[in-house]
C-alpha cells in the first residue's frame, strides 16, 4: 500500500522523531520513496523545542556527512515540536491551531503548510474554483 501511495503522491514527508531508533526506521521508507523517485523530506517531530545538537545530529544521520553516506532524503527545514497542545487538542477531537490559534504550535503548522504548498505549487487562492453546475 505505501508503495502505491508513493506512485500517486506529489510530496512525500516521512515524520520521525529525532531519535535513534525513529532514525533508523527511516531508512526502509527512504529506500522505498527514492524508488518512486518522487520528491520526499524527513520531517521531524515529538523532538524537544531546544536542542541543537540532538537535530544535528539527525539531519547528519539522515542526510550524510563528511564521510558519512546518509538516506539520500533530505530534511524538510520545518519541524512540529514536542508541545503538550498537540495532545490536549486531539484528545478534544481539534486541532491544535482550533485550540490555541495564536499558540507556537499554529505558527509551526502554519509554516509547515506554507512550505508544503511551497513545494507542490499550490496556490492558496480560490479564484480557481469553478462552480459545477
Amino acid at each position: 500500500m505505501a508503495r502505491e501511495a508513493c506512485k500517486i503522491a506529489d510530496l512525500i514527508l516521512i515524520p520521525c522523531r529525532p531519535q535513534a531508533f525513529d532514525l533508523t526506521a527511516v531508512e526502509t521508507t527512504a529506500e522505498l520513496v527514492k524508488a518512486a523517485g518522487k520528491p520526499a523530506f524527513v520531517m521531524f517531530m515529538g523532538g524537544p523545542q531546544r536542542a541543537p545538537t540532538t537535530y544535528r545530529d539527525a539531519r547528519e544521520l539522515i542526510e550524510g556527512s563528511e564521510g558519512v553516506e546518509g538516506m539520500g532524503v533530505p530534511v524538510a527545514p520545518v519541524m512540529l515540536t514536542l508541545r503538550a497542545i498537540y495532545h490536549h487538542s486531539t484528545a478534544q477531537g481539534k486541532t491544535a491551531m482550533e485550540v490555541e490559534p495564536e499558540g507556537k504550535a499554529a505558527e509551526e503548522i502554519a509554516a509547515l503548510w506554507t512550505w508544503t504548498r511551497e513545494r507542490v505549487n499550490l496556490s492558496t487562492s480560490k479564484q480557481g474554483k469553478k462552480k459545477r453546475g
